[in-house]
Protein backbone atom coordinates (compact mmCIF):
# COMPACT_ATOMS: atom_id res chain seq x y z
CA UNK A 1 0.00 0.00 0.00
CA UNK A 2 3.08 2.17 0.27
CA UNK A 3 2.89 2.79 -3.53
CA UNK A 4 -0.52 4.42 -3.30
CA UNK A 5 -0.72 8.06 -4.26
CA UNK A 6 -1.89 10.46 -1.71
CA UNK A 7 -5.10 12.48 -1.43
CA UNK A 8 -5.37 15.82 0.34
CA UNK A 9 -8.65 17.14 0.52
CA UNK A 10 -9.45 20.83 1.08
CA UNK A 11 -11.92 21.84 3.39
CA UNK A 12 -13.28 24.33 6.41
CA UNK A 13 -12.90 23.07 10.06
CA UNK A 14 -15.17 19.98 11.90
CA UNK A 15 -18.67 21.21 11.91
CA UNK A 16 -21.03 18.73 13.02
CA UNK A 17 -24.08 20.88 11.38
CA UNK A 18 -22.36 21.18 7.91
CA UNK A 19 -23.14 18.67 5.59
CA UNK A 20 -20.36 19.98 3.19
CA UNK A 21 -17.61 19.87 6.44
CA UNK A 22 -18.63 16.71 7.72
CA UNK A 23 -18.95 14.88 4.05
CA UNK A 24 -15.18 16.23 3.23
CA UNK A 25 -13.34 14.89 6.82
CA UNK A 26 -15.50 11.71 6.48
CA UNK A 27 -14.18 10.95 2.84
CA UNK A 28 -10.53 11.73 4.75
CA UNK A 29 -11.34 9.51 7.08
CA UNK A 30 -12.58 6.74 5.17
CA UNK A 31 -9.86 6.79 2.71
CA UNK A 32 -7.67 6.53 5.39
CA UNK A 33 -9.31 3.56 6.34
CA UNK A 34 -9.24 1.70 2.78
CA UNK A 35 -5.54 2.21 3.19
CA UNK A 36 -4.96 5.49 0.83
CA UNK A 37 -3.01 8.02 2.44
CA UNK A 38 -5.24 11.03 3.16
CA UNK A 39 -4.89 14.32 4.44
CA UNK A 40 -6.60 17.80 5.02
CA UNK A 41 -5.72 21.06 3.83
CA UNK A 42 -7.71 23.95 5.41
CA UNK A 43 -9.49 26.37 3.46
CA UNK A 44 -8.29 29.74 4.07
CA UNK A 45 -11.02 32.35 2.77
CA UNK A 46 -8.69 35.46 2.87
CA UNK A 47 -6.15 33.68 0.46
CA UNK A 48 -8.20 31.38 -1.44
CA UNK A 49 -8.20 34.37 -4.52
CA UNK A 50 -4.42 34.38 -4.50
CA UNK A 51 -2.76 34.02 -7.77
CA UNK A 52 0.12 32.22 -8.66
CA UNK A 53 2.43 35.67 -8.96
CA UNK A 54 2.08 35.33 -4.95
CA UNK A 55 1.65 31.80 -4.52
CA UNK A 56 5.24 32.70 -2.45
CA UNK A 57 4.38 35.47 -0.48
CA UNK A 58 1.06 33.01 0.04
CA UNK A 59 3.59 29.94 1.59
CA UNK A 60 5.47 32.82 3.43
CA UNK A 61 1.87 34.01 5.36
CA UNK A 62 0.89 30.36 6.04
CA UNK A 63 4.65 29.27 7.58
CA UNK A 64 4.57 32.18 9.68
CA UNK A 65 1.03 31.79 10.87
CA UNK A 66 1.90 27.93 11.95
CA UNK A 67 5.29 29.05 13.23
CA UNK A 68 3.32 30.99 15.46
CA UNK A 69 0.54 28.88 16.59
CA UNK A 70 3.27 26.30 17.63
CA UNK A 71 4.68 28.97 19.76
CA UNK A 72 1.47 29.51 21.84
CA UNK A 73 0.87 27.24 24.82
CA UNK A 74 -1.35 24.44 25.06
CA UNK A 75 -1.04 21.03 22.66
CA UNK A 76 -1.50 22.69 18.97
CA UNK A 77 -5.12 23.87 19.88
CA UNK A 78 -5.73 25.10 16.71
CA UNK A 79 -5.61 21.33 15.51
CA UNK A 80 -7.92 20.25 17.74
CA UNK A 81 -10.26 22.55 16.60
CA UNK A 82 -9.56 21.75 12.79
CA UNK A 83 -10.57 18.19 12.66
CA UNK A 84 -12.69 16.00 14.85
CA UNK A 85 -11.07 13.75 17.45
CA UNK A 86 -13.20 10.67 16.27
CA UNK A 87 -12.34 10.60 13.05
CA UNK A 88 -8.88 9.59 11.29
CA UNK A 89 -7.92 13.08 9.67
CA UNK A 90 -4.13 14.29 9.45
CA UNK A 91 -3.66 17.49 8.52
CA UNK A 92 -1.19 17.74 5.59
CA UNK A 93 1.95 19.88 4.92
CA UNK A 94 3.58 21.23 2.73
CA UNK A 95 5.56 18.68 1.85
CA UNK A 96 2.49 16.16 1.54
CA UNK A 97 1.24 18.47 -1.51
CA UNK A 98 3.87 17.53 -3.98
CA UNK A 99 2.82 14.07 -4.86
CA UNK A 100 -0.74 14.26 -3.91
CA UNK A 101 -4.30 13.95 -5.43
CA UNK A 102 -6.55 17.05 -4.77
CA UNK A 103 -9.90 17.26 -3.57
CA UNK A 104 -11.93 20.33 -3.79
CA UNK A 105 -15.85 20.89 -3.18
CA UNK A 106 -17.09 22.49 -5.98
CA UNK A 107 -16.99 26.39 -3.62
CA UNK A 108 -13.65 26.58 -4.29
CA UNK A 109 -12.41 28.82 -7.56
CA UNK A 110 -9.46 27.91 -9.28
CA UNK A 111 -6.71 25.78 -7.99
CA UNK A 112 -5.23 27.44 -4.53
CA UNK A 113 -2.62 24.53 -4.43
CA UNK A 114 -1.69 24.58 -7.32
CA UNK A 115 -2.18 20.72 -7.63
CA UNK A 116 -1.43 18.92 -11.13
CA UNK A 117 -4.08 16.40 -10.18
CA UNK A 118 -7.61 17.81 -9.22
CA UNK A 119 -10.68 16.20 -8.85
CA UNK A 120 -13.56 18.49 -7.75
CA UNK A 121 -16.97 16.91 -6.02
CA UNK A 122 -19.90 18.52 -6.55
CA UNK A 123 -21.98 19.10 -3.26
CA UNK A 124 -24.30 21.66 -4.48
CA UNK A 125 -24.38 23.26 -7.91
CA UNK A 126 -21.55 24.58 -9.21
CA UNK A 127 -22.18 28.72 -8.47
CA UNK A 128 -24.90 28.38 -6.56
CA UNK A 129 -23.39 29.68 -3.41
CA UNK A 130 -20.70 31.86 -5.65
CA UNK A 131 -22.44 32.78 -8.65
CA UNK A 132 -19.06 32.07 -10.92
CA UNK A 133 -17.58 29.25 -12.19
CA UNK A 134 -13.74 28.69 -12.33
CA UNK A 135 -12.62 25.16 -13.09
CA UNK A 136 -9.51 23.96 -14.76
CA UNK A 137 -10.23 21.91 -17.92
CA UNK A 138 -8.04 18.51 -16.71
CA UNK A 139 -9.95 18.03 -13.78
CA UNK A 140 -11.86 15.08 -12.71
CA UNK A 141 -15.65 15.94 -11.15
CA UNK A 142 -17.83 13.92 -9.12
CA UNK A 143 -21.07 14.95 -8.15
CA UNK A 144 -22.90 14.02 -4.80
CA UNK A 145 -26.23 14.18 -6.10
CA UNK A 146 -27.87 14.05 -9.78
CA UNK A 147 -29.69 17.38 -8.87
CA UNK A 148 -26.29 18.94 -8.76
CA UNK A 149 -24.70 17.72 -12.16
CA UNK A 150 -23.26 20.73 -14.34
CA UNK A 151 -23.88 20.35 -18.01
CA UNK A 152 -20.97 22.26 -18.23
CA UNK A 153 -18.87 20.14 -16.72
CA UNK A 154 -19.21 16.39 -16.79
CA UNK A 155 -19.17 14.43 -14.01
CA UNK A 156 -19.67 10.78 -12.23
CA UNK A 157 -22.15 10.15 -9.33
CA UNK A 158 -20.11 9.08 -5.90
CA UNK A 159 -22.22 10.09 -3.05
CA UNK A 160 -22.38 8.40 0.58
CA UNK A 161 -24.29 8.84 3.98
CA UNK A 162 -23.03 10.24 7.03
CA UNK A 163 -24.54 8.44 9.42
CA UNK A 164 -24.78 10.37 12.76
CA UNK A 165 -25.52 7.60 15.99
CA UNK A 166 -27.55 10.01 17.61
CA UNK A 167 -30.49 10.48 14.85
CA UNK A 168 -32.17 7.18 15.44
CA UNK A 169 -35.76 6.64 17.15
CA UNK A 170 -36.28 6.73 20.31
CA UNK A 171 -39.52 7.53 21.39
CA UNK A 172 -42.12 4.89 20.01
CA UNK A 173 -45.03 6.64 22.31
CA UNK A 174 -47.08 10.11 21.02
CA UNK A 175 -45.89 12.91 19.49
CA UNK A 176 -46.83 16.52 19.73
CA UNK A 177 -45.80 19.56 18.02
CA UNK A 178 -43.86 21.22 14.44
CA UNK A 179 -40.22 21.89 14.91
CA UNK A 180 -38.29 23.42 11.27
CA UNK A 181 -35.25 23.83 9.69
CA UNK A 182 -34.05 27.24 8.13
CA UNK A 183 -30.62 27.24 7.23
CA UNK A 184 -29.68 27.63 3.98
CA UNK A 185 -33.61 28.25 2.93
CA UNK A 186 -34.12 30.95 5.72
CA UNK A 187 -34.60 33.77 2.62
CA UNK A 188 -37.25 32.08 1.58
CA UNK A 189 -41.20 33.13 1.97
CA UNK A 190 -41.82 32.10 5.49
CA UNK A 191 -45.89 30.16 4.93
CA UNK A 192 -45.53 28.99 8.91
CA UNK A 193 -45.99 30.71 11.99
CA UNK A 194 -42.51 29.58 13.40
CA UNK A 195 -43.73 30.89 17.12
CA UNK A 196 -45.62 27.45 17.55
CA UNK A 197 -42.48 24.89 16.69
CA UNK A 198 -38.60 24.78 17.35
CA UNK A 199 -36.15 25.85 14.87
CA UNK A 200 -33.43 23.65 15.07
CA UNK A 201 -30.49 25.58 13.08
CA UNK A 202 -28.71 26.48 15.85
CA UNK A 203 -29.13 23.57 18.58
CA UNK A 204 -25.98 20.76 18.85
CA UNK A 205 -27.12 17.76 17.41
CA UNK A 206 -27.81 15.75 20.31
CA UNK A 207 -30.89 18.22 21.21
CA UNK A 208 -32.07 18.39 17.52
CA UNK A 209 -32.17 14.97 18.30
CA UNK A 210 -34.47 14.95 21.22
CA UNK A 211 -36.49 17.30 19.65
CA UNK A 212 -36.80 15.16 16.79
CA UNK A 213 -38.17 12.52 19.04
CA UNK A 214 -40.54 14.70 20.34
CA UNK A 215 -42.38 16.44 17.47
CA UNK A 216 -44.46 14.85 15.24
CA UNK A 217 -43.70 17.18 12.02
CA UNK A 218 -39.99 18.32 11.00
CA UNK A 219 -40.54 21.12 8.05
CA UNK A 220 -37.60 22.07 6.37
CA UNK A 221 -37.50 24.95 4.17
CA UNK A 222 -34.25 23.79 3.18
CA UNK A 223 -34.39 22.27 -0.03
CA UNK A 224 -31.35 19.80 0.63
CA UNK A 225 -30.73 19.04 3.78
CA UNK A 226 -29.38 16.09 5.48
CA UNK A 227 -31.53 17.15 8.25
CA UNK A 228 -34.60 16.11 6.90
CA UNK A 229 -33.61 12.68 6.36
CA UNK A 230 -32.22 12.49 10.12
CA UNK A 231 -35.64 13.64 10.94
CA UNK A 232 -37.50 11.06 9.26
CA UNK A 233 -35.10 8.77 11.09
CA UNK A 234 -35.93 9.79 14.29
CA UNK A 235 -39.73 9.73 13.61
CA UNK A 236 -40.79 13.15 12.36
CA UNK A 237 -43.08 13.44 9.38
CA UNK A 238 -40.60 15.08 7.48
CA UNK A 239 -41.74 17.65 5.04
CA UNK A 240 -39.77 19.60 2.61
CA UNK A 241 -41.55 22.89 1.49
CA UNK A 242 -41.87 22.79 -1.77
CA UNK A 243 -40.03 25.84 -4.57
CA UNK A 244 -42.76 26.00 -6.97
CA UNK A 245 -40.29 26.42 -10.09
CA UNK A 246 -38.87 22.71 -9.34
CA UNK A 247 -41.29 19.39 -9.80
CA UNK A 248 -40.84 16.73 -7.38
CA UNK A 249 -38.28 14.91 -9.87
CA UNK A 250 -36.26 18.11 -11.01
CA UNK A 251 -35.68 18.31 -6.70
CA UNK A 252 -34.15 14.94 -6.27
CA UNK A 253 -33.99 13.07 -9.27
CA UNK A 254 -33.32 9.67 -8.22
CA UNK A 255 -35.90 8.15 -6.68
CA UNK A 256 -34.31 6.57 -3.47
CA UNK A 257 -32.74 10.16 -2.68
CA UNK A 258 -36.72 11.02 -2.02
CA UNK A 259 -37.08 7.96 0.21
CA UNK A 260 -38.48 8.51 3.76
CA UNK A 261 -38.97 12.66 3.19
CA UNK A 262 -41.98 14.15 1.86
CA UNK A 263 -42.22 17.12 -1.00
CA UNK A 264 -45.04 19.57 0.01
CA UNK A 265 -47.78 18.05 2.98
CA UNK A 266 -49.55 16.12 -0.50
CA UNK A 267 -46.57 13.85 -0.39
CA UNK A 268 -46.73 12.36 3.11
CA UNK A 269 -48.26 9.16 2.16
CA UNK A 270 -45.02 8.54 -0.53
CA UNK A 271 -43.15 9.58 2.19
CA UNK A 272 -44.19 7.55 4.98
CA UNK A 273 -43.95 4.37 2.39
CA UNK A 274 -40.50 4.63 1.84
CA UNK A 275 -39.24 5.31 4.98
CA UNK A 276 -38.29 1.59 5.22
CA UNK A 277 -36.23 1.77 2.17
CA UNK A 278 -34.65 4.97 3.39
CA UNK A 279 -34.00 3.16 6.52
CA UNK A 280 -32.59 0.06 4.90
CA UNK A 281 -30.40 2.11 2.62
CA UNK A 282 -28.79 3.81 4.74
CA UNK A 283 -28.06 0.57 6.70
CA UNK A 284 -26.47 -0.83 3.14
CA UNK A 285 -24.38 2.34 2.76
CA UNK A 286 -22.93 2.02 6.06
CA UNK A 287 -22.14 -1.28 5.49
CA UNK A 288 -20.71 -0.29 2.16
CA UNK A 289 -19.06 2.94 2.73
CA UNK A 290 -15.58 1.65 2.37
CA UNK A 291 -15.94 -0.22 -0.78
CA UNK A 292 -17.97 2.41 -1.87
CA UNK A 293 -14.75 4.61 -1.33
CA UNK A 294 -12.47 2.43 -2.58
CA UNK A 295 -13.58 2.62 -5.96
CA UNK A 296 -13.83 6.26 -6.04
CA UNK A 297 -10.00 6.25 -5.24
CA UNK A 298 -9.40 3.53 -7.94
CA UNK A 299 -11.15 5.76 -10.24
CA UNK A 300 -9.34 8.75 -9.40
CA UNK A 301 -5.91 6.82 -10.00
CA UNK A 302 -6.86 5.09 -13.05
CA UNK A 303 -7.96 7.91 -14.69
CA UNK A 304 -5.02 10.25 -13.70
CA UNK A 305 -2.63 6.86 -14.36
Amino acid sequence: MTDRPSFVIYTQRYEEKSGGSLLLHHLCHYLNECGYPAYLWKWDKKLRKKTRRNWLSTMTYHVERLKHRLSMPGDKPSRRAFTSPLLNTPVASYQDLAKSIVIYPEVISGNPLYAKRVVRWFLNRPGFFTGHVEYGDDELHFHFRDQFRSPDHPSTEFRFFVSLKCFQKTNFGKRSGTCFILRKGKNRTIEHDLTNGIIIDELPNNEIAEVFNQCEYCISYDLHSAYSSYAALCGCKSIVVPDPQLTIEAWRKAEDSRWGVAYGEDDLDRAQETLPLLIERIKNDNENVLATVDQFAKSIIEHFH
